[in-house]
């Protein structure tokens, strides 16, 4: 009877709620020889689990009557010692190293024999950093690595449990009930403790550990929304330069004190792209170069100039790393730079679906935390987003290179000549100061991004713009003209004029008008970025042929005051204008079909075919060009024509809406496509009107303009 009892009293407890108090065994004694128990330590004596309980209670009477019924009274029993393993440990030593002192309890104050452990807020531990130390009696544990643990179902750290001058360490997974019995284990034979005390010891360890975990877990997942407050003087200075002329100057001063020497147009070209960000649309960039060029200078030298709270930016991406970025990144409004190209090869499909679309997608399956059953889940990455990219890959992907704006580094003599220069400069006393000079530059260039604010933009010239048709690519290369003009105007935002007009649900909504201006200089930039060089397509053979062309329609639409792309040229006209030979004649006529300079349209009856001459002597004025953008000074003169939506607004300045369904009721003068053919205002694109009684020489285009496959000048296809 006395060793089952000890093997109950030393049993792990495996109910339902707290564990009944234990105390140390006694030796059971026959009922003639029962003599009183020794007398305990005080320190034992305080502890209300080491008071001796009633002899009647259920247990020990239970044994008394058996010892009745089967014994004899007579036969007097040895007293029997129990096995020195089996015996229970004396916890109440333990219990009193707890207690918030080592003074000794009265009874009316000591707690119940079923009261609760201690919650883990309550428990003494201390976090320094990625380091939490909990202290429990005479114990102390020391854990490390709970901030790699990003997942719920994972609690992998390094545990150092010390007691006196006795160490364990060990690293464990405390979620595995193997793992957490071999620590108990080593750690009870090195501390010179009980196993039970190690293992209540670490339960609430990890009680602490799980609190401290969540609540890193869910500041994670949070997306963050970062505000700067500027100071007020800061915010005074940023205002001010917001509000005064020259803001471009400003930035290619600013981009040049930065390390940035030349590249007049990428430089303003990407700080516009980068101010984009505020757009529903933003533009992307891509900046090509060969090794050691300085693509990345350029890179780094724009975003040095942006908040950091308003991009992110990484050395490479995986192939599905942007789709998970919405739970812990906010990308809206915010510029995502990728060091190089190739090392965002995988995620290519993913960048042009987030900058086409503004946001992305995907469902994939994981396991649930709580049930553990296979669930699918989706995951979403919501723009706008405007995208820096840099490479020296000379192919690109043709449908992200389509997306994006292609700055090419200058990699001329010239070019390399200012950039050693400079770096000599950098080396002088001149230098020392200017490099002095960048901190500030570049504090009030963030404080004046962050004053910035997301706002639309009205082009009141939109309808009287005009860029080139030929090539389904241009339908894009239209959007980020669009786009330059609309950052131009966005950057000068505190210097023009902010309106509002009345929305669905009757808001206002604000918003900004471009001026001529801001269109010159969008026209400047897409001449270089988008444009073309004569040199680079053509031998200088077909550049005089290309300038006889220009020639001879610029004089027959003069003659019969008619547009340009409604004037069709036939061979003989060219033969006889530029006195060739019929083999020559087809071999520039070839290249310049082949490069898009001239359209092919078939005549009539399918047996004649005539030419659209789409160059209109872009190359004398600049050497990169844009066939077909519009003349500002043109478009200054024409401002007062009653054919734009601002002249088609409400005078109290609601907007007509061209984007509802052709036909619809609108202001009055709106014009269906039907109405004009292809064009989408009364005269057209170019202002000519199709449906007056002067009409082109040659046959009208059919559809696009364009003859489906390729044609060879003298019908062979």
């Amino acid at each position: 009877m006395s060793s089952l009892g000890i093997l109950l009293n030393a049993a792990t407890w495996m109910g339902t709620g707290p564990a009944p108090p234990r105390s140390k065994v006694q030796r059971w004694q026959p009922p003639a020889a029962a003599v009183p128990a020794p007398p305990r330590a005080e320190a034992s004596a305080s502890s209300p689990a080491s008071t001796p309980r009633p002899a009647a209670t259920a247990p020990e009477a239970t044994h008394e009557s058996a010892a009745d019924e089967s014994a004899d009274e007579d036969l007097a029993l040895p007293p029997l010692e129990p096995a020195p393993e089996l015996i229970a440990p004396d916890v109440a030593a333990e219990e009193s190293a707890l207690s918030p002192s080592g003074a000794e309890l009265a009874p009316e104050d000591a707690p119940p024999a079923t009261s609760a452990p201690p919650a883990a807020a309550d428990l003494p531990a201390r976090v320094e950093g990625d380091q939490i130390e909990v202290e429990l009696g005479d114990r102390r544990y020391l854990v490390r690595g709970l901030s790699k643990n990003k997942s719920y179902d994972l609690m992998k750290v390094s545990v150092k449990a010390t007691r006196g001058e006795a160490v364990h360490v060990d690293s464990l997974d405390l979620y595995s009930h193997r793992m957490r019995q071999i620590f108990q284990r080593a750690a009870a034979d090195e501390l010179e403790l009980d196993e039970n005390v190690v293992k209540r010891d670490l339960g609430r360890v990890l009680l602490v550990l799980e609190t401290l975990r969540d609540a890193q877990l869910k500041k994670t997942l949070e997306p963050k929304k970062e505000t700067v407050e500027i100071p007020k003087e800061r915010k005074l200075a940023a205002l001010t330069r917001l509000r005064t002329k020259g803001l471009i100057p400003w930035i290619e001063e600013s981009l040049t004190l930065c390390g940035l020497v030349g590249e007049r147009t990428n430089k303003v070209a990407a700080y516009l792209a980068s101010v984009s960000r505020l757009l529903d649309r933003p533009l992307a960039i891509i900046v090509q170069s060969s090794s050691a060029a300085g693509k990345s200078a350029l890179m780094d030298a724009v975003l040095s100039l942006m908040p950091e709270e308003h991009r992110v930016k990484y050395s490479a991406m995986t192939g599905q790393a942007l789709y998970y970025m919405g739970e812990s990144v906010d990308l809206r409004h915010r510029i995502l730079a990728i060091a190089e190209e190739e090392g965002a090869s995988r995620a290519t499909y993913a960048l042009k679906l987030l900058q086409s679309e503004g946001e992305i997608s995907i469902i994939s399956t994981g396991k649930d935390p709580q049930t553990g059953e296979l669930k699918s889940k989706e995951y979403k990455v919501k723009g706008p987003v405007m995208i820096f990219l840099t490479t020296t890959a000379y192919e690109i992907d043709e449908e992200l290179l389509n997306r994006c704006i292609v700055l090419v580094v200058d990699e001329g003599r010239a070019q390399t000549r200012r950039i050693h220069e400079m770096q000599r400069q950098m080396m002088t006393l001149e230098g020392i100061v200017a490099r002095k000079r960048r901190a500030p530059v570049m504090e009030l260039h963030q404080d004046v991004q962050r004053l910035l604010k997301p706002m639309a933009v009205r082009i009141p010239y939109a309808m009287r713009l005009t860029f080139p048709d030929y090539a389904t690519r241009t339908r894009r290369d239209h959007m980020k003209y669009l786009g330059l003009i609309q950052a131009v105007t966005l950057l000068h935002q505190y210097q023009r004029e902010v309106k509002e007009v009345e929305v669905e649900g009757g808001k206002m909504e604000p918003y900004l008008d471009a001026t001529p201006e801001d269109v010159a200089l969008a026209n400047e930039l897409a001449n270089e970025v988008l444009g073309r060089s004569l040199d680079d397509e053509l031998p200088p053979q077909t550049q005089v042929f290309l300038e006889q062309l220009h020639e001879l329609v610029t004089k027959a639409c003069e003659a019969r005051h008619i547009a340009r792309q409604d004037y069709r040229l036939t061979r003989r006209e060219i033969l006889d204008h530029t006195r060739l030979s019929l083999t020559v004649l087809r071999r520039h006529l070839q290249r310049l079909v082949d490069y898009e300079y001239v359209l092919v349209h078939q005549g009539a009856r399918g047996q004649t075919f005539t030419y659209e001459l789409v160059y209109n002597g872009e190359a004398r004025q600049r050497e990169r060009f844009v066939m077909g953008l519009v003349d500002v000074a043109r478009l200054k003169e024409e401002a007062a024509a009653p054919r734009t939506t601002a002249d088609l607004a409400h005078p109290e300045g609601d907007l007509a809406h061209p984007w509802l369904t052709h036909g619809s009721p609108m202001a009055r003068g709106w014009l269906t496509p039907s109405d004009v053919g292809n064009g989408s205002s009364p005269k057209g694109s170019s202002g000519f009107d199709p449906r007056s009684p002067e009409i082109a020489r040659g046959p009208k285009p059919n559809g696009d303009g364009r003859h489906a496959g390729p044609v060879v000048p003298g019908g062979r296809r």
